[in-house]
């Protein structure tokens, strides 16, 4: 590990080493991930900026492993995602006036993943472990083929989602936590907790997330304070009504929502989400580097609720 946890961190790794098993990494052996992977499942892991200039990616499926060196810096494929999320950005990009720069997302594509492409033919579900600026960007937005026609044709274009269904895991380690907590999550009894449509107070146009507003936080807490966050986040009223058509849906009862100011942290742990075969967040999520947690020493997706009374 590249920095020390804080002491909070720590010491809700003791009292939830299953939350610590998904966020701490831990080193795991080679034949313990292929082991893990099922057939038709393949894993790549980054690593951006080693040495300063040196980035890699392993790819891991139940009867192969390979590992490269990226003919790309980190700074190259920072400002690679830079030009992608700007575009896919609706703050930055009302009405989505800039076409998508296709081109672009193919050559990340190449840089990062092309050689790999040949060894993931029998490959349906891709576990893709990111690392830095790769955080911040949905891997189903790469192209995998250059386009033969009009690049704005998005329809006919080859985008990655539609070769391999994609997850996202914090590290490597954490497929082992993934496939114990759905064997957990199989005893679950409760079909159904959802939370969402928090008291937030900023414009309500704004679309989920915080746009092109970079969030820093109190540089000596390591965090930002909870009353300032809600009031740049927009409400989320339509959350309220996907939640309770989702609850029908799986037969759940209205009891089984928290809105508004009942969508907050303290409900949360209160909440014995192990029980519930399905738990929704309906809410503004934070992607990598949208707030900086100076504590951690890095910046961490994150999930907005309502703040608690000041």
């Amino acid at each position: 590990m590249l920095f020390s946890p804080a002491p909070r961190v720590l010491a809700l790794a003791q009292e939830f080493p299953e939350y610590a098993a998904l966020t701490i990494p831990k080193p795991i052996a080679l034949g313990q991930v292929q082991r893990l992977l099922k057939p038709g499942e393949g894993l790549v892991a980054f690593a951006l900026g080693w040495e300063e200039t040196k980035s890699f990616v392993w790819l891991i499926t139940p009867n192969s492993a390979s590992f490269r060196q990226i003919n790309r810096t980190a700074e190259d494929i920072a400002k690679q995602v830079k030009i992608l999320r700007a575009k896919l950005d609706p703050v930055a990009n009302t009405r989505l006036k800039e076409a998508f720069p296709v081109a672009v997302a193919h050559k990340l594509y190449q840089d990062i993943l092309g050689p790999e492409t040949a060894r993931l033919a029998e490959v349906k579900t891709l576990f893709v472990v990111p690392d830095g600026a790769l955080e911040s960007l949905p891997f189903s937005v790469l192209v995998t083929a250059p386009p033969t026609g009009n690049p704005q044709d998005y329809q006919n274009i080859a985008w990655l989602s539609r070769k391999w269904a994609t997850v996202t895991l914090p590290t490597v380690s954490s497929l082992h936590a993934l496939r114990t907590l759905a064997t957990q999550r199989q005893a679950a009894n409760q079909p159904f907790v959802g939370f969402g449509d928090p008291k937030f107070t900023g414009d309500p146009s704004a679309n989920r997330g915080v746009g092109g507003i970079r969030l820093i936080g109190d540089i000596n807490s390591g965090a930002i304070p909870a009353n300032r966050l809600s009031t740049i986040l927009g409400p989320l009223p339509g959350t309220a009504i996907e939640l309770k058509a989702n609850a029908k849906t799986l037969g759940a009862g209205e009891n089984s929502i928290f809105l508004q100011e009942r969508a907050n942290i303290p409900q949360v742990y209160k909440t014995r989400l192990k029980d519930y075969k399905v738990v929704q967040f309906a809410t503004h999520a934070l992607v990598a580097g949208e707030i900086k947690q100076f504590q951690l020493g890095q910046a961490e997706p994150a999930i907005a609720l309502t703040p608690p009374p000041t």
